[in-house]
């Protein structure tokens, strides 16, 4: 089944069950593995992205595995977008560490150590403008941005 396929699948699952679902559910339902639902789920959320209010949100449940659920409205997901800005923020700056090292270890003047640079600024950038507007959050510290 093709990627297109199975994204439908899951979308039309989403929709049969407007209470929420878990992988459990899918394994047995769809039979299709984690990985293979984290695929696709994340390949729906591309699609859904393009809805402004249509996402496949996922929560916690306790001890349980999480929750997916489709949802129209903005309100219905906001702890889940919250909590995926959250993510972001972390990986960026994660990303921003890696791009240090990759830029003091190549050559400015080869295409990777140009491509390092190019991405750094980028992301020292952002990273300045998200310290500007959440006025020194922990998360983001300052010392943590090196000039290169």
């Amino acid at each position: 089944m093709k990627t297109t396929e199975k994204v439908n699948l899951l979308f039309d699952y989403a929709v049969r069950h407007q209470n929420g679902f878990t992988y459990e559910d899918v394994q047995r339902d769809l039979h299709w593995s984690r990985v293979e639902l984290f695929r696709i789920a994340n390949r729906l959320r591309a699609v859904c992205g393009d809805d402004e209010k249509m996402n496949l949100i996922c929560e916690p449940q306790g001890q349980g595995p999480w929750r997916y659920r489709l949802v129209g409205d903005f309100s219905d997901a906001k702890v889940w977008g919250k909590n995926r800005v959250g993510d972001c923020k972390a990986r960026i700056m994660t990303i921003l560490a890696v791009l240090n090292s990759v830029v003091a270890a190549t050559d400015g003047r080869t295409h990777d150590g140009r491509q390092a640079r190019i991405m750094h600024r980028a992301l020292t950038r952002l990273v300045e403008d998200l310290i500007e507007l959440d006025k020194g959050s922990p998360l983001f510290k300052v010392d943590t941005i090196s000039e290169r």
